[in-house]
């Protein structure tokens, strides 16, 4: 009798080849904490710009 999957994760998936490997994330080890989560918010977030980046550290840095 065949089974059947329910339910299913993919993680930690990439495309690989030229332009899609994943990021070599021993590299993070020699970044400053800043460098670093700005290089986290690049890699997890699809919607990361520079400028998006640079607008949240002027929104940041700003007084409430």
């Amino acid at each position: 009798m065949a089974r059947s999957c329910e339910r299913l994760a993919l993680l930690c998936t990439s495309p690989g080849g030229a332009g899609g490997a994943s990021y070599p994330l021993h590299e993070l080890a020699q970044l400053t904490e800043d460098e670093r989560n700005a290089k986290g918010l690049e890699l997890l977030d699809s919607r990361f710009t520079p400028e998006w980046l640079a607008a949240i550290r002027t929104t940041a840095r700003s007084p409430t």
